[in-house]
């Protein structure tokens, strides 16, 4: 249960520093890596479905773990959100690639974050970085990258994105446009991630093997 309260409280604090700061990639990097610190002994510190979805692909993870660890993580941006509009009197998160086609802004969170959680496998899990103490400095510096070229890299806060949206235009889509809108963000900030992540397992296990040493 402790690896699911800190999923939920670390995923809140990330989501809230991305409200409160408009998506600074300064901002939320150096708060990721105070949280990575916070909970990396406890639930491993994902805070990200993308990150869960690469160490289950990867078998770090029980089978079980990935469901109540996303849900933990869905459960927290939900929180967040409701204290993002406490806090400011409005709903606002940051569109990632806004103005792109879909498709072009589905290839960039794919391969983004395929690269993000890549980086977070190798100092987690690799023989190399055994017993690391650089990890979360590595991993925020990674998102920071990542946020620098507008890409969510986290499917919970691509939930967060699309709830923002669906209240913002409730009253000024038709429902065709809202369902429109809800497909473009879960195709581009949920699916992509995602997939990304899977890649990012796969790959892992092709490059270094189950047991973190890379193999010629």
């Amino acid at each position: 249960m402790k690896r699911y309260v800190m999923e939920m409280v670390g995923t809140l604090f990330l989501v809230v520093t991305i409200g409160i700061t408009a998506g600074s990639a300064l901002a939320v990097g150096f708060m990721l890596m105070a949280l990575m610190y916070m909970g990396y002994q406890v639930s491993g510190a994902h805070y990200n479905p993308a990150i869960t979805l690469a160490t289950w692909v990867h078998k770090k993870s029980e089978h079980a773990d990935i469901l109540f660890y996303i849900l933990a993580q869905c459960v927290g941006t939900l929180i967040a959100l409701m204290l993002i509009y406490a806090i400011t009197d409005a709903m606002r998160l940051p569109e990632p690639l806004e103005g792109l086609p879909l498709w072009i802004g589905f290839g960039f969170e794919v391969a983004l974050t395929y690269l993000f959680t890549f980086v977070y496998l190798i100092v987690n899990a690799s023989a190399t970085f055994k017993g690391n103490q650089v990890y979360g400095l590595v991993v925020g510096f990674a998102f920071i990258a990542a946020a620098l070229m507008a890409a969510s890299v986290n499917p919970a806060v691509g939930l967060g994105t699309m709830l923002f949206n669906i209240v913002r235009e409730w009253n000024t889509l038709s429902n065709s446009d809202l369902i429109y809108m809800m497909g473009k963000d879960v195709v581009r900030s949920i699916v992509g991630p995602l997939c990304g992540g899977a890649l990012a397992g796969l790959a892992y296990n092709y490059f270094y093997g189950h047991d973190g040493r890379s193999h010629s």
